[in-house]
């Protein structure tokens, strides 16, 4: 395959362009449903350390003499924490476990509407984004199999980037800053094999996306990373094109965060310095109007940080929707130009080696086969009454026929006639010529299929009419 990463691209970009509706607002539904999914699950079941630590303080603040309090109550309170936070614990542990799945699906689903955006399919559209929840199984086991491998390898990676680092330090001569610099080094290309090691499964999503035959997931991720041999360069030069957008939608969320900042500044300036001055006359003001002082300076530097998040998350939402967007059609479209177009699954024997071309067939219209005519068979023609027409002999060698007229016999014999009586044919039979014909030939006792055998009086072609 002739790769063009540049050539990639502007096909991604001509797709997009005859998306109906627009990739960016497919883009949002998606975003806007996993904030929401995402959102709701944090709010309905909180985090274990914060009931635990919420519980102790309102233990602590029910009971203001601490110093009355037994070392039996504190533990009471303490064991009481413990057991809500284990519960929460529990519920976030399942609650997380039910995001994860949801997630995969939903980003199964918006791989699949890329993929359908860069074929150009009418279908591609909102409901795209759901193509994961039919093939559940599938979806979840290469999910989870693939994160338990690209585990499996950071393990590996960071372990002998972490043994080289102590012995690194173990055996370094005093100068500190090479050493450092040595360490930092050799993270980084830990974070780049190990980022490269996980391209080998960039396919596996596509891959059951595309599955219509139900094949293993093991033979589906086989199917990638054997397809991904030799390919793994492109797809890192492909991802790092995008750096430039990249960087440009940082540089435009640092100058709007850097804007709105200096303006909250000037906007909550007072509520700072009323901070300030109520931790200086903290002794001299009434615990009530500290409280309700500080709360109001808080709740006004809380509103204005959101103000700031929200503009900087505006400011860079448009080009982050179409970025999104361009970055999951040209990936999809790699895994198109790498299976060829239109794939589809077709059934792996159990004995045969797994290999790319065992499990794609092209689909696309093969040329048109031209067959040859078809010649029309027709039944001879019936051959002519003995008494109408005269029998034709034919020797088979080229020369013309010779037409000899038949003689009904005078008076109609048996099949035990004399041979004499039957009328005498010419047949030219002769290699040389038709005149050197055999003399037994001419001769010969008509058979009981021959057409001169007479036959009884009234029956038989023999038979005239006077």
């Amino acid at each position: 395959m002739l790769y063009d990463h540049t050539r990639l691209k502007q096909n991604a970009k001509a797709a997009m362009a005859h998306a109906n509706p627009k990739t960016w607002v497919v883009t949002l539904l998606f975003l806007i449903i996993l904030g929401t999914v995402g959102g709701t699950v944090k709010v309905m079941v909180p985090t274990p350390f914060g009931e635990f630590f919420g519980q102790l303080a309102e233990a602590v603040t029910a009971n203001r003499s601490l110093d009355t309090l037994l070392p039996s109550d504190y533990e009471e309170m303490f064991l009481g924490a413990m057991g809500i936070a284990g519960v929460t614990a529990v519920l976030s542990t399942g609650a997380s476990v039910i995001l994860v799945i949801l997630r995969s699906l939903m980003n199964y689903g918006y791989y699949g509407y890329g993929l359908e955006v860069y074929r150009r399919e009418t279908r591609a559209g909102v409901g795209s984004l759901f193509r994961g929840f039919p093939k559940f199984r599938a979806v979840i086991g290469s999910a989870v199999l693939v994160g338990v491998f690209s585990l499996m390898w950071g393990l590996l990676i960071y372990g002998i980037d972490a043994s080289i680092t102590v012995l690194l330090l173990v055996l370094s001569d005093g100068t500190r800053w090479l050493t450092w610099l040595g360490v930092a080094i050799l993270f980084l290309a830990a974070v780049l094999v190990h980022a490269l090691v996980t391209y080998r499964y960039c396919l596996v999503p596509y891959l059951v996306l595309d599955d219509r035959q139900k094949t293993p997931v093991t033979q589906l991720i086989t199917v990638g990373v054997q397809t991904m041999k030799g390919n793994i360069f492109k797809r890192f030069v492909l991802d790092l094109s995008f750096l430039g957008w990249e960087l440009l939608r940082g540089l435009i969320a640092v100058l709007v965060a850097v804007l709105s900042s200096a303006v909250a500044l000037l906007v909550t300036g007072s509520s700072i310095i009323t901070l300030i001055d109520l931790n200086e006359r903290a002794s001299q003001i009434p615990y009530e109007t500290v409280m309700a002082q500080a709360v109001a300076a808080f709740l006004a530097l809380a509103v204005a940080f959101l103000v700031v998040f929200g503009l900087t998350a505006l400011a860079q939402l448009p080009l982050k929707l179409w970025l999104m967007s361009y970055k999951n059609v040209a990936r999809a479209g790699f895994y198109q130009e790498l299976m060829g177009e239109k794939t589809e699954r077709v059934p792996v024997a159990a004995a045969a080696p797994i290999s790319a071309s065992a499990h794609f067939v092209n689909t696309q219209p093969a040329a048109p086969v031209t067959l040859p005519p078809v010649v029309p068979v027709t039944a001879p023609e019936p051959t002519a009454s003995p008494v109408d027409a005269p029998y034709t002999p034919f020797s088979g060698h080229g020369e013309e026929p010779v037409h000899v007229p038949f003689e009904a016999p005078a008076e109609p014999e048996t099949s035990g006639a004399d041979v004499s009586s039957a009328p005498e044919t010419v047949v030219p039979t002769a290699p040389e010529t038709a005149d050197q014909a055999s003399p037994a030939l001419a001769e010969e006792e008509p058979t009981a299929s021959g057409p001169f055998l007479p036959t009884e009086e009234g029956e038989g072609p023999g038979k005239t009419d006077e």
